[in-house]
C-alpha cells in the first residue's frame, strides 16, 4: 500500500479557524483537512504543476526507517535538524486519510482545489528563494 495523506491549503486552514470561533459548537471537534491523496500521485501532481520530474524512487520502507534513525543520530550529535526521523517515517508509512465532512458541512470551511493549492505553494516558495526558477509554460 502507498503511503497517503490529508493536503489543505494554508489560507483554508486559516479561515476554519475563524470559522470554528464563529460558527463552532462549544465542546466539538473540527478535522481542518481537505483532500486525502495517495502519496506517489501527489509527488505526481506537483511535479507536473512545478514543471519537474518527479521522483522515480521508492525507498523500502525498512531502508527508509533505517535512514531516519541514522538523521536523528546525526542531528544529535551535529545539533542540527534531521532530514527526516524515524517517526516521521512511520506516520508516513501508516498514512493520514481523514473525513473533515463534519467542518464543511457544520462550518461551511473552504476547499480549494489541490492542483491550485500545489501551484501556490509553489509560487510561494519560489518567489521566496526556496525553490529555482524554472522556465516553462505551466507556470
Amino acid at each position: 500500500m502507498d503511503a497517503r495523506t490529508n493536503i489543505i491549503d494554508v489560507d483554508d486552514v486559516a479561515r476554519g479557524e475563524i470559522l470554528a470561533a464563529q460558527k463552532g459548537r462549544i465542546g466539538e471537534r473540527y478535522i481542518l483537512g481537505n483532500t486525502n491523496v495517495n502519496i506517489p500521485e501527489f509527488y505526481r501532481l506537483i511535479a507536473e504543476i512545478a514543471g519537474v520530474k518527479a521522483p522515480r524512487i521508492k525507498v523500502p520502507y525498512p531502508l527508509a526507517l533505517l535512514a531516519g534513525h541514522i538523521f536523528t543520530t546525526q542531528a544529535a550529535i551535529t545539533g542540527k535538524q534531521p532530514f527526516v526521523t524515524a517517526g516521521e517515517v512511520k506516520i508516513g508509512h501508516r498514512g493520514e486519510w481523514y473525513d473533515c465532512s463534519k467542518a464543511f458541512n457544520e462550518l461551511g470551511m473552504p476547499r480549494t482545489p489541490l492542483p491550485e493549492t500545489i501551484k501556490k505553494a509553489i509560487t510561494w516558495f519560489r518567489e521566496n528563494g526556496y525553490l529555482p526558477q524554472v522556465n516553462s509554460e505551466k507556470n
